[in-house]
């Protein structure tokens, strides 16, 4: 519900109405008039508020887009993920030792599993460690076959000290590492006295820091799994419904899916929920859950997109949605090349893989009790002790497709409901006709005055402060619903006719 002391307002986003309630005018409903027993009887106005969807439109700054398309449809855009899969290929660090002036190392033996037969470095380490029991200094030369640099092998060359040691980095920026599909590092290496004598060292290590950045990466990238993250968005445009109290016709949402590799993905969802305002969380489900193909770019630069239809046939997020969460949460997983294809791929630090929640729902709603309130107070009629025979009038028109009734509270100084003027609220508003296709061919006015007991009375002038309370509700019929427009407006006035008693 919405309690405000200045505006009503309304907002829906997936339903997406809003209702902009004005302030009180001056305008009398009836003049004083004088009856055969000359006694004069007076209207005075309490409230006039005016529900106008066009008015609400145009001062709510909102994060979609609402189209009129022969009746409105909200159209928003929410981006759930948005990754780069090279940052997914996982390189734990490697630390080769090397024994002789020759030396092959499987990285298998290692425990390492690259996805990938080649990386080009952004940035990175390759620490190496000469070690040596010779008598004398020996200058040694480093060859590594599997490190390139514009098209040259990496050689490092360094001065060892007589039983001694020594160790240093090459930064790997713009150096490619090429393993192959045997997956292995080669290493040879040539020791020689002052004099250019040959000589072995002890031992040495390489070993490559896994804080590297990547700039390309080439493989099969065969079931490479790429993290999607759990995007959760944030639906406060739903407070200010109670959940469950409208339904939404042909309602359905796109799932989006951008990508800008050349690999082949499935997209798997791993949970997607809501989260209810009790606190509960509600798993809806989509057609993600079983793994969907995405479509790879065609070339470099380029990208495909993928759509998903989501609706009520194939997921619950339609039900979770009418249930007005506070947020609706989804988390993803990528798997690249999941078809095992005997083929290599490039992966590029810039291409990414994008995907977005697109609403693109036709505004036709259901309601079930929904409330708009807007306070008033009796506290500005003069002279309130000597009215008698008092009658509230209720005036409206109704171009929304929508049945209105209402209900006047009496407030205490704290704001708090203590009495009602009516035993159940009262049938104000019939709904505007509506067409085969929703829409209101024609508004309906309504002029009702309604007598108010001395008891109750009694309670207003120790109470002045009043809630006027509008229900809003669709015809009878299951199959019934109200294409918003935005010509759509309902219009309450409430005052007051009364006699004053003899001074």
């Amino acid at each position: 519900m919405l309690n405000s002391t200045r505006q009503a307002i309304l907002t829906m986003v997936l339903a997406c109405l809003m209702f902009v309630a004005l302030s009180a005018c001056l305008n009398p409903i009836g003049e004083p008039s004088v009856d055969p027993d000359e006694r004069q009887r007076w209207a005075i106005p309490l409230l006039q508020t005016q529900f106008s969807l066009e008015d609400a439109l145009g001062g709510f700054d909102f994060e979609g887009t609402l189209l009129d398309q022969n009746g409105l449809r909200l159209v928003r855009r929410d981006t759930v993920f948005r990754r780069f899969p090279i940052r997914s290929i996982n390189f734990p660090g490697l630390t080769a030792p090397f024994t002789d002036s020759v030396t092959v190392v499987n990285l298998q033996d290692l425990g390492v599993n690259l996805q990938v037969r080649q990386i080009e470095f952004i940035a990175g380490r390759l620490e190496w460690l000469f070690i040596s029991n010779d008598p004398e200094d020996l200058e040694v030369e480093l060859t590594l076959p599997n490190f390139t640099i514009n098209g040259d092998t990496l050689v490092i060359s360094a001065t060892v000290p007589a039983n001694g040691s020594r160790e240093g980095f090459v930064d790997l920026e713009n150096h490619f590492f090429d393993v192959g599909r045997s997956q292995q590092i080669f290493a040879s290496y040539t020791a020689r006295t002052p004099a250019g004598e040959p000589r072995l060292l002890v031992g040495g290590l390489l070993q490559i820091d896994p804080d590297f950045i990547p700039r390309t990466a080439i493989g099969s990238f065969d079931s490479l799994s790429v993290s999607l993250g759990s995007g959760s968005i944030i639906t406060d445009f739903f407070a200010a419904f109670e959940p469950n109290t409208a339904a939404l016709k042909d309602a359905s949402v796109v799932f989006d899916v951008v990508n800008q590799t050349t690999v082949p993905f499935n997209l798997e969802s791993v949970r997607t929920f809501a989260s209810l305002r009790d606190g509960t969380e509600f798993d809806f489900g989509t057609p993600i859950d079983d793994g969907v193909s995405i479509a790879r770019s065609p070339g470099f630069g380029q990208s495909t997109q993928t759509a998903v239809i989501i609706d009520d046939t194939n997921s619950g997020l339609v039900s979770a949605a009418t249930m007005f969460p506070d947020s609706i949460t989804l988390e993803f997983v990528g798997v690249a090349n999941p078809e095992r294809l005997q083929e290599e791929f490039t992966l590029d630090f810039q291409e990414e893989i994008i995907g977005s929640f697109v609403f693109d729902i036709p505004l036709q709603v259901q309601f079930d009790g929904f409330v708009i309130d807007q306070e008033f107070t009796f506290g500005d009629i003069e002279e309130l002790d000597r009215v008698r025979e008092a009658e509230i009038q209720l005036s409206s028109s109704n171009s929304f497709g929508l049945f209105a009734s209402t209900q006047i509270f009496i407030l205490n100084d704290s704001l708090q409901v203590i009495d009602s003027l009516f035993t159940a609220p009262r049938q104000l508003l019939a709904a505007g006709t509506l067409d085969a296709n929703g829409e209101v061919v024609s508004a309906t006015d309504a002029l009702v005055s309604i007598p108010i007991s001395d008891e109750t009375f009694d309670r207003i002038r120790q109470f002045p402060n009043a809630r006027a309370r509008v229900f809003l509700k669709t015809p009878e019929g299951s199959d019934v619903f109200a294409q918003l427009d935005n010509t759509n407006s309902l219009a309450l006035s409430v005052g007051l006719s009364f006699e004053y008693a003899a001074e």
